[in-house]
């Protein structure tokens, strides 16, 4: 890994938390966290 993939790893982990916390009350869409959370998946191979 170089920085940047690390960093970029670790912002979106946090934006899926975020995501997750808050899903009940503004409805975030599933589709959204499945995209991300393909992102990531990619990322950390």
């Amino acid at each position: 890994f170089d920085l940047r993939q690390l960093t970029l790893i670790t912002v979106l982990k946090e934006i899926i938390e975020e995501l997750r916390h808050h899903q009940a009350e503004n409805g975030v869409s599933e589709k959204l966290q499945a995209l991300v959370g393909w992102v990531v998946n990619r990322l950390d191979r």
